[in-house]
């Protein structure tokens, strides 16, 4: 493998090798693992995937080819001192600390707890030699520098794929209301050549993004999260840069890279438990939270936020009563809804043989002990 972590003089060498890279290769099995996983736990779940794996994997990754691209190409005049043997440890980090929690895949985390190891070690004074070079020599300015820039391609992937493939789940307040949102989660895998003083770099890496959303639309929700990443990413390469000149700022910069990305998500999902819930559970109806593809109720065009009122005239109060007024009537389905501003209107449709009872409704239950499946989803991430 060592061929892969070698300089080359020209950046087209560099870039045919990083098309067999080993870890660019791993990257796109961590990015496919992802989605398969999240399309089981969807299956499992809710009772169908809601969005089709392959599409997620395949956008995903040609986002991902174009963003390492555009970003190689951008950063093409800047020399970075990162070493090839410093790249098998940030993708050992990457992979404990995706075991850990799939969010954690960004490197971010991984090159923080790196930067603490390696300045430790040189404190020690332990070996330098083999494969402990990579992390004796590592060069802790120059990979702050690289995920500083990096964030600034995930604001960008962010604003472009950010909200495609949520999970919807539900939540308890303090108060007791159940409510409903999605968890935005997503990661690109990216191939990049970097320019270091001694030659060109195949550097493959990913990039991960994950939010909880309660209380916005989807886009807004959005680009507030990716402007909060673009802040992450201007105070990380200002502390990267004062630990260019001043050692003492590398554990200042090393905890930053940490908690500062921590910190987002943390924040996030505080003030989204402090905002006004988009989706929540009421006694009246069947709350939607999120609608299979493909069935009776998308083709009857039921969204989320919508209200379940009435089955065949017959008033229902929650899925389980919405399944059996409609396994008691006859093919013909007609539904009273309410929308999130009030306004009813009626939907009807023919049902068929295979057709599911519940119509392919997700809905918000009235208390997470009915559903807690759902829920189970978020704390898992």
């Amino acid at each position: 493998m060592e061929p892969f972590f070698l300089l080359w003089e020209s950046p087209w060498g560099a870039w045919k090798v990083s098309a067999v890279h080993p870890f660019w290769l791993l990257a796109i099995l961590l990015v496919a693992w992802q989605y398969a996983w999240k399309g089981i736990k969807e299956q499992k779940k809710l009772g169908s995937r809601l969005h089709p794996p392959t599409p997620l994997f395949l956008r995903s990754l040609l986002f991902g080819i174009g963003g390492g691209l555009l970003f190689s190409f951008g950063v093409s005049s800047w020399m970075f001192e990162i070493d090839g043997a410093s790249i098998p440890w940030v993708w050992g980090g990457v992979i404990g600390m995706f075991l850990i929690r799939p969010r954690f895949a960004c490197p971010s985390y991984a090159i923080g707890v790196l930067t603490f190891v390696s300045l430790c070690w040189e404190q020690a004074g332990w070996s330098t030699e083999g494969i402990w070079l990579g992390l004796s020599d590592f060069h802790t300015p120059d990979w702050l520098l690289l995920m500083s820039a990096l964030h600034g391609l995930e604001w960008l992937l962010v604003r472009l794929d950010g909200q495609r493939g949520s999970t919807p789940i539900v939540e308890e307040t303090k108060a007791g209301q159940v409510v409903g949102g999605a968890l935005l989660q997503k990661i690109w895998a990216l191939p990049l050549v970097i320019g270091t003083p001694n030659g060109w770099l195949p550097l493959p890496l990913v990039i991960g993004f994950s939010r909880v959303n309660l209380s916005r639309p989807m886009r807004q929700q959005k680009r507030r999260s990716s402007s909060l990443i673009l802040v992450y990413a201007g105070l990380l390469g200002l502390v990267s840069w004062g630990a260019m000149f001043w050692p003492a700022f590398m554990w200042l910069a090393a905890s930053f890279c940490i908690l500062g990305h921590e910190g987002i998500y943390q924040l996030g999902r505080i003030r989204e438990r402090r905002r006004s819930p988009l989706f929540t559970s009421n006694e009246k109806g069947v709350n939607i939270l999120a609608v299979w593809p493909n069935s009776p109720a998308k083709m009857m065009h039921i969204k989320p936020g919508d209200t379940v009122l009435k089955v065949n005239g017959m008033e229902v109060t929650d899925l389980r009563a919405l399944e059996h007024n409609i396994s008691t009537s006859g093919a013909l389905c007609r539904l009273e809804v309410m929308d999130r501003h009030g306004e009813t209107r009626l939907s009807q449709r023919v049902l068929y043989e295979g057709d599911p009872v519940h119509l392919g409704i997700v809905e918000i239950p009235k208390a997470i002990s009915l559903n807690p499946t759902i829920r189970t989803q978020e704390h898992q991430q």
